[in-house]
């Protein structure tokens, strides 16, 4: 089964450092191919390839973090993008449900293919015909000049579903809107 991974982690924690070394150390057992995200590998003294995450092709990516490090990982990955099998070390935790004790146990889940892939959708977003970067999480649209009232036309597929008068707008995703409903206690 081996292919390759990627680890992703937060490098001003020790522990995400730690659980980093860890999880490469069992996959190369298994011989994957271990990248390292460059700021990662600079910290840690272990063979692997050092990579941006720019140029992180990979058949998994692992993030050890918090919910920042995920949407870092998710916005600057090569398309197609892998699965992420994400490690909780942060301070919200909505997105990630691996704690780090846990990591070790869910790699071996993975070597076992004891697992499922949850697949999101992204928010695609245009200004002025231009693409920008595909959210995970929302798309906030508002005026360049404070408290400036925009005639807003929102649509889905092609469709108009909203057209408004307002001084901004938040458009959430499915993974978005759990943050927002868990950050507000529901």
């Amino acid at each position: 089964m081996a292919g390759t991974v990627g680890i992703v982690a937060r490098t001003d924690r020790e522990e995400a450092i730690s659980v980093a070394a860890r999880i490469a150390n069992r996959f190369k057992r298994e011989k994957f191919k271990v990248l390292l995200e460059s700021s990662l590998a600079k910290l840690m003294k272990m063979d692997a390839d050092s990579v941006p995450l720019e140029g992180m092709r990979a058949d998994l990516i692992v993030t050890i973090g918090g919910d920042g490090t995920i949407l870092r990982t998710c916005l600057r990955i090569p398309k197609p993008e892998p699965p992420i099998l994400a490690v909780d070390m942060g301070v919200r935790g909505f997105l990630a449900e691996v704690p780090p004790e846990g990591a070790v146990d869910a790699v071996e889940r993975y070597l076992r293919g004891d697992y499922t892939i949850e697949r999101y959708s992204k928010i695609a977003s245009f200004l002025g015909g231009k693409r920008l970067p595909d959210a995970l999480n929302e798309v906030f649209v508002t005026s360049r000049h404070l408290a400036k009232l925009l005639h807003m036309r929102i649509r889905k597929n092609g469709d108009v579903v909203m057209e408004c008068r307002a001084d901004g707008v938040i458009v959430a995703s499915q993974v978005g809107s759990t943050g927002y409903a868990f950050s507000a206690g529901g």
